[in-house]
């Protein structure tokens, strides 16, 4: 018997299966999604059995499968080859990112994690939890919580496998101590750092079926749940659960939509702000939702005329008043560049892109939008009111955290951005960037929550979800310590801010816009870019692929943006952007398939045109 074996290596694209004999005394157990040993180039690796053949290749000798290390199913087959095939990516690459790595000696009990009580459920909440369960939904919460209570009941309700993908390792521990300490062995867990050995026993259990509950990052998407029932996706908004700084460049989120749609199982998210793609799809929404709390809008330009710091007088007050108390206070601020905003004294004024919406930043003799890339001139004096007193505010978290300092010199101050450690348990004041929501167990028993600037929503939507999902999980962090919430913004009136009470109305709105201008869920982007040391080199070839592009498929759906050519870790990157209607998405996508070369990376839906 020939066995067709994908093998788990990094190969070229067009380089996916070859023969291998299957011996006579295994041919009774080899099946299709079986994973095998091979010798492939002298080397002993795992593949699997996409096919059979009833010969191999005429006069050449085929080598023999060594062993089989388990076995799938064809479902779990055609998710490797739908996956790869979906997102343009090498079947070998895919194959390799969804296996363990099996070692010869098998250990068990090296992951131990600290087990949670969960809260309880509410009785008058079961029932929709009942409903829910039987189809695809989404679930909008604000307390973390309540939010583990629900997982925990739905585990409860189902009789076969479920999957829980979580978006980053310490959500994934989080939530596994909870259901760990109610299910005991039938939980599993799995996320790319545990030792090759423990992944590999529990893969192992999820495939045998022992393991009913599968805990885990993005990864775990491709574990070998057999008998699956239901897939649940935490915080299933966030961008962690798409792959998007290397091959294969996968959404788990769009993967699970295949294995439910091929094994007959449900997905449910949970989220404080649900994607607009995810709103547009689900059969229901439930809110499991605390009942509002007011935030206080301040409005940062007539606080700027009479100072420059970002700590305003409510912020200092409720500061104090929270440490008085021995609660936290925790301060969002979400500034990239070396310089920060200019604003005039005079009048209030901040520089505004006329595109996004958002303000720009200083770089060093222009100002910067950081979502378009469109560059202007530094203004010698207010274009508004025509004054000369225009000030800097700052350069970010630092300067804030100095600020603090002298404000409340005994205080635990800390900061959480990229260029500071991980956050500690012990401190008084926090301020930092989108990092701190991260953390969401270290910032219970909080006084105070502020964002210290949120500038006017953007006019692309993709945009003014991100301001919104953000606003919403600090006040969400709020309402769970009972907390004040401040927000400073230069436009105080801005419609976003209705929405933090009603996060179903702006999905609503969201997907009016979308479907006007054709964007996902009703359309798709596809990103295509090449990368070199050399910026000539890389202009010259990215070029080329551009217009080749622009003739095949058309010129209206082939872009660049105007900063095409992008630095990313030391490499020169040319970016070509495609935007293609859901009717001829997998046309075009087919056609990429012998229109770019191999040295080219193509990101199918990816997290942002502009990387």
């Amino acid at each position: 018997m020939i066995a067709s074996i994908i093998p788990a290596i990094r190969l070229p694209k067009n380089l996916m299966a070859f023969d291998y004999e299957a011996p006579v005394e295994i041919e009774k157990e080899i099946k299709i999604g079986s994973i095998v040993r091979v010798n492939f180039g002298g080397r002993n690796i795992l593949g699997m059995v996409a096919d059979f053949k009833n010969s191999g290749i005429q006069n050449k000798k085929i080598k023999k499968i060594e062993k089989i290390e388990a076995t799938t199913d064809g479902i779990w087959r055609d998710m490797i080859l739908w996956a790869a095939d979906y997102y343009l990516a090498p079947a070998t690459l895919m194959l390799k990112t969804a296996l363990p790595d099996f070692p010869k000696k098998q250990q068990h009990n090296l992951f131990s994690v600290d087990k949670i009580q969960a809260a309880k459920m509410p009785k008058e909440r079961i029932a929709e939890l009942k409903i829910i369960a039987v189809e695809n939904s989404l679930v909008i919460y604000d307390d973390r919580r309540m939010e583990i209570a629900a997982i925990i009941k739905l585990i409860k309700l189902s009789k076969k496998q479920i999957l829980i993908l979580s978006p980053t390792v310490a959500a994934v521990k989080s939530l596994y101590g909870a259901i760990k300490n109610i299910f005991g062995d039938e939980a599993a867990i799995l996320y790319d750092v545990l030792p090759n050995s423990f992944y590999a026993a529990e893969w192992k259990r999820i495939l045998d079926g022992k393991a009913r509950v599968v805990v885990g990052t993005r990864q775990a998407v491709f574990a070998p749940a057999l008998n699956l029932e239901t897939i649940i996706f935490d915080d299933g908004d966030s961008e962690d659960f798409k792959q998007y700084d290397q091959n294969p460049r996968y959404d788990a989120r769009t993967v699970a939509k295949f294995i439910a749609k091929k094994r007959g199982a449900k997905i449910i998210s949970f989220s404080a702000l649900p994607r607009a793609e995810d709103f547009y799809e689900s059969k229901n929404t439930l809110t499991l939702l605390a009942p509002a709390r007011g935030a206080q809008i301040t409005d940062l330009k007539s606080q700027l005329k009479i100072g420059g710091s970002l700590i305003g007088e409510k912020i200092r007050t409720a500061g104090a008043a929270s440490l008085q108390n021995r609660k936290k206070a925790v301060l969002f601020l979400n500034r990239r560049g070396s310089g920060g905003a200019l604003y005039c004294r005079d009048c209030g004024w901040i520089p505004l892109c006329a595109d996004c919406g958002i303000s720009l930043k200083i770089h060093e003799k222009t100002l910067l939008c950081h979502h378009c890339g469109k560059e202007w001139p530094l203004p010698l004096s207010c274009p508004q009111c025509r004054g000369q007193d225009i000030k800097t505010l700052g350069s970010g978290t630092k300067k804030v955290e100095a600020e603090l300092v002298k404000l409340f010199p005994k205080s635990r101050i800390v900061r959480c951005d990229k260029d500071s450690e991980e956050l500690p348990d012990d401190f008084d004041i926090l301020i930092g960037t989108e990092l701190l929501l991260k953390y969401p167990e270290k910032l219970s028993g909080a006084g105070l929550v502020a964002a210290l600037e949120i500038s006017s929503s953007p006019k692309n939507t993709s945009g003014a979800l991100e301001i919104l999902r953000t606003l919403l999980k600090l006040k969400n962090l709020a309402n769970r310590s009972s907390a004040e919430f401040i927000i400073q913004s230069n436009d105080p009136e801005n419609k976003i801010f209705e929405y933090l009470n009603n996060p179903k109305e702006f999905l609503k709105d969201e997907l009016r816009e979308r479907r006007a201008f054709g964007y996902p869920p009703f359309g798709h982007f596809i990103r295509i870019f090449f990368q070199d040391k050399n910026p000539a080199a890389t202009e010259t070839a990215g070029g080329a692929l551009f217009e080749k592009l622009k003739t095949a498929l058309g010129a209206e759906g082939v872009f660049t943006l105007k900063n095409k050519l992008l630095k990313v870790r030391g490499r020169h990157r040319f970016n070509i952007i495609l935007k293609t209607t859901n009717e001829n998405f997998e046309t075009t996508r087919e056609k990429l398939k012998y229109l770019v070369p191999h040295n080219f990376h193509i990101d199918v839906d990816p997290v942002t045109l502009n990387d």
